[in-house]
């Protein structure tokens, strides 16, 4: 059953998907073919994008829980797989596009969108399970980990517009990833 809870970031690709499948629907009235083809190949950039964002705070996620519990990291190699094969789907569904295959392209979307879903709520379920496992001492090595591989990537990529503002940036992106490992929205207090 899905959710009818609010819209989360990391929920963002199947929303996009689910975009792509209603806009490429026979009786979506959307105009012509190529207009379709057009918006779609916009939506999918959106999409890819998202996907990209969302294999990114895994990593990160991953890392981290690594440093906290090395043994309990081995059950993510499913989930590991599972990125695979959404990118490798991914490129299949650019292919498509570029081919102007609409109804490969809706077909490949719906799949997508339905190995999204399931290959999320297993990261999440497993996540939330390791987490709660951990100890005191684990918890601080997890969450010291996340925030040094946070500073890390930013720095690296030399995002500092300025100080205050990096570190306003930084605490959001963080409390967000901790409500998301807590299964919690942004609003929640």
């Amino acid at each position: 059953m899905l959710s009818l809870a609010p819209v989360t970031e990391w929920e963002a690709p199947s929303d996009t998907l689910l975009g792509i499948l209603a806009m490429l629907h026979p009786s979506a009235g959307g105009g012509s073919p190529g207009v379709l083809l057009e918006a779609a190949r916009r939506s999918t950039g959106k999409y890819l994008r998202e996907l990209r964002h969302h294999f990114y705070e895994n990593t990160l996620l991953f890392w981290a829980l690594r440093q906290a519990e090395p043994a309990g990291v081995a059950s993510f190699r499913g989930i590991l797989a599972g990125h695979g094969e959404l990118r490798r789907l991914s490129h299949e569904l650019c292919r498509r596009l570029r081919r102007e295959d609409v109804r490969g392209t809706r077909a490949l979307s719906r799949i997508l969108l339905a190995l999204f879903l399931e290959h999320s709520a297993r990261e999440r379920i497993l996540a939330n399970h390791l987490l709660r496992t951990l100890d005191l001492a684990a918890t601080c090595c997890f969450a010291d980990a996340l925030l040094d591989r946070m500073l890390s990537d930013l720095a690296q990529r030399q995002e500092w517009t300025s100080p205050r503002q990096s570190g306003v940036d930084l605490h959001s992106h963080y409390v967000r990833l901790i409500r998301r490992l807590q299964g919690r929205p942004m609003d929640s207090h």
